[in-house]
């Protein structure tokens, strides 16, 4: 698996844990942020990536940091690792 691959389903990951943290849907995530509830369930998977403009949306909408979001570890200032299994993490 490539690397981008890793990137894009650490940060769904985060966005499925946000998501579930506030006890919102899919369906309504997407209604609010103006998308289709695919574009949504893609991020989640690690297919796509949200915009810029979404994912300042996303931060607003789940009151958390995009640096959370893109699993930026604040003190290392580095991709978060965790939440990746085994053979992901292999890949990185």
């Amino acid at each position: 698996m490539p690397y981008p691959y890793i990137f894009n389903m650490n940060i769904g990951l985060q966005i499925k844990n946000q998501r579930k943290k506030k006890k919102v849907k899919q369906k309504e995530l997407a209604a609010l942020l103006g998308v289709k509830q695919q574009a949504v369930s893609g991020w989640e998977r690690g297919e796509t990536l949200p915009g810029i403009d979404t994912l300042i949306k996303l931060c607003d909408i789940l009151d958390c940091s995009a640096d959370l979001l893109l699993g930026r570890d604040q003190k290392f200032n580095h991709i978060s690792l965790s939440g990746l299994s085994d053979p992901q993490r292999k890949c990185v």
